[in-house]
């Protein structure tokens, strides 16, 4: 579910993985997949095995050119603190 916190086994909130997070925004974008393999040069069966969960494909470059072309920024709260309860 987007925008969803995940609940650790110390019931802490913890934000959605960064790689799930990429999913949910690509396969809510709004601009079809076709679009955004056309302007970032990453093939859209790439793009479609990852929304999907395949993870195949996704290089450090792959992702920092969809970063780029959907303008995407990262934002710290900090680490989590696996000993608080």
């Amino acid at each position: 579910m987007p925008g969803t916190m995940k609940k650790r086994s110390n019931a802490s909130a913890v934000p959605p993985l960064l790689s799930e997070q990429l999913r949910d925004i690509l396969a809510n974008a709004p601009v079809s997949r076709y679009a955004i393999a056309k302007a970032t040069g990453i093939r859209q069966s790439t793009l479609s095995r990852f929304v999907n969960g395949q993870r195949d494909g996704m290089t450090l470059a792959t992702i920092d050119a969809l970063g780029k072309y959907l303008r995407l920024t990262i934002t710290s709260a900090g680490p989590i603190d696996e000993g608080k309860e």
